[in-house]
């Protein structure tokens, strides 16, 4: 009777726990399953989100554009050379459009452009994506920081492969191979610099004699610096290169304004135009009529987008940022010319029969 007893007693234990593990098991399973659904949820919210903010990311961007237009359209207006605040009390002649105002700034109930900024006179001048095809000018003219018109003194001329590009081209100085012997190698820069005289008339030979134009070609070792007076037309400079930077300090520049026209040969280029000090000083003199750095801060709800850009001065000679007002050339052909000329009569001109 008592190891009857005894195994009932035991049987009873077993089941007692069989039932706790059952509910171990299934508690432990909830967890899991808990968390699997949590985990999805989270990624559901995170994606939905992400795909939230890249929609507001462009209408954030599409409202800093706007703004720039809004002010590229204004500045002819605009008698101040610079803003430097986001407040609204920068002037804009009567019965024009403000784009600074809050009010002319909404653009819908959730998006607009919070904050212009922009500057006539910026340090530093660049010109990206200058290629064989169309030359760029860049007008050249500085105001000290009293706003009285100097002599350029020196020009820093720096470009750098449109591409990020950092090799150049083994080829000797003054050694021009096929474009395809080139590859993505640094480009050549043309250069044709006029200066223009500080009082006129201006006389057309003396401005065909003071005219340079030359070549700058990269060099693993070369020049750094050369003074204007002993630069020839059809000089090649091989100009120092490193990390995929070029850099020529042109000096003696003694004339208050000069026109400076850019091609890159082989392979486009980005270049900049400073006026920095030959020891690497930072110079307070501020370039005047050739670009205006704009600066356009877009909102969408919560999404903020910032974008700087660079335009042509409009009261600037120079109509767009891509070139002049004039074609390059009349006919261009990489094949031979074949040129056909039919008289089909005699004239007779100052006594001069053709």
């Amino acid at each position: 009777m008592f190891n009857k007893h005894k195994m009932i007693k035991q049987s009873k234990n077993r089941l007692n726990e069989e039932g706790i593990v059952s509910i171990v098991v299934t508690l432990i399973i909830m967890i899991i399953l808990t968390l699997i659904v949590t985990g999805f949820a989270q990624l559901a919210r995170r994606e939905q989100r992400e795909a939230l903010d890249r929609q507001l990311s462009t209408q954030a961007s599409y409202a800093a554009e706007s703004g720039i237009n809004a002010l590229k359209a204004a500045l002819p207006f605009i008698a101040v050379d610079s803003r430097e605040d986001c407040d609204e009390n920068t002037q804009v002649e009567a019965n024009k459009p403000n784009p600074f105002t809050i009010e002319n700034s909404k653009l819908s109930d959730n998006s607009s452009y919070t904050c212009l900024l922009f500057n006539r006179q910026p340090k530093e001048l660049f010109y990206q994506r200058i290629g064989a095809d169309d030359a760029v000018i860049a007008p050249l003219s500085l105001k000290d920081s009293g706003g009285s018109s100097i002599p350029l003194g020196n020009l820093n001329i720096s470009w750098k492969a449109k591409t990020g590009s950092t090799s150049i081209n083994n080829e000797g100085l003054g050694k021009f191979p096929k474009a395809q012997d080139w590859g993505d190698s640094i480009g050549i820069l043309r250069l044709d610099l006029i200066p223009i005289p500080n009082t006129v008339p201006i006389i057309k030979d003396e401005l065909d004699v003071s005219t340079k134009s030359f070549l700058l070609q990269p060099q693993a070792s070369g020049q750094t610096e050369r003074d204007i007076s002993i630069i020839n037309n059809g000089d090649i400079i091989g100009v120092t290169c490193r990390l995929g930077k070029c850099l020529l300090n042109i000096k003696g520049l003694d004339k208050n304004k000069y026109y400076l026209r850019m091609r890159s040969i082989y392979n486009p280029s980005n270049v900049t135009l400073n006026n920095q000090g030959l020891n690497g000083a930072a110079s307070t003199s501020t370039f005047e009529g050739a670009q205006i750095e704009i600066d356009s801060t877009g909102r969408a709800a919560d999404v903020l987008k910032r974008i700087k850009v660079r335009i042509v001065d409009p009261n600037s000679s120079v109509s767009s940022v891509s070139g002049p007002n004039f074609p390059e050339y009349v006919f261009s052909s990489k094949d031979n010319l074949c040129k056909r000329l039919s008289l089909t009569s005699i004239a007779s001109v100052n006594g001069c029969t053709y």
